[in-house]
């Protein structure tokens, strides 16, 4: 079967013919061509921004955009678009409208929301904070005891 693999690109379906030992492909959207390629026919002049490639499908001019561009002219950039990152996180463009956060220190999340359990500084007495899951725990000086560090030890007299 000449289907197998499928020889079509563009997730087009292989219809296989026996009696003509020969397959035919059913192209999706703007595809064409016996495999369903992209059209050949560049446009007159390339009206595609940030190096994306302008063709003429079914009579009309078509930009395919590099990554992580997208829009129909190559125009957008989802970071710049929508600004996901927050609480000072710096945001990447991984792909068409992919993106990644860099968050802040004490920041996390995939836009940066989750808002650190230990700022402002809840363990009183220097005790140090230690960050967890669901909130934060105290660790303690030796002096002091309780969730804060806020109490002092009652040391026995020697």
């Amino acid at each position: 079967n000449l289907c197998e693999p499928n020889p079509c690109l563009h997730k087009a379906v292989c219809q296989y013919s026996e009696d003509k030992h020969d397959y035919t492909c059913v192209c999706p959207g703007h595809f064409t061509g016996k495999h369903c390629g992209p059209s050949n026919q560049k446009c007159p002049y390339n009206t595609c921004l940030n190096g994306g490639t302008c063709v003429i499908e079914r009579g009309a001019e078509v930009c395919y955009c590099k990554s992580p561009y997208y829009g129909d002219k190559c125009q957008y950039l989802f970071c710049k678009e929508a600004r996901p990152c927050k609480n000072g996180g710096t945001c990447v463009d991984t792909g068409p409208k992919l993106y990644a956060c860099r968050c802040a220190p004490g920041y996390t999340g995939k836009n940066c929301t989750v808002e650190p359990h230990c700022l402002p500084h809840p363990c009183k007495n220097g005790g140090r904070c230690i960050e967890r899951q669901y909130g934060y725990d105290c660790q303690c000086d030796v002096r002091y005891t309780g969730p804060h560090c806020e109490g002092e030890h009652n040391q026995p007299v020697l």
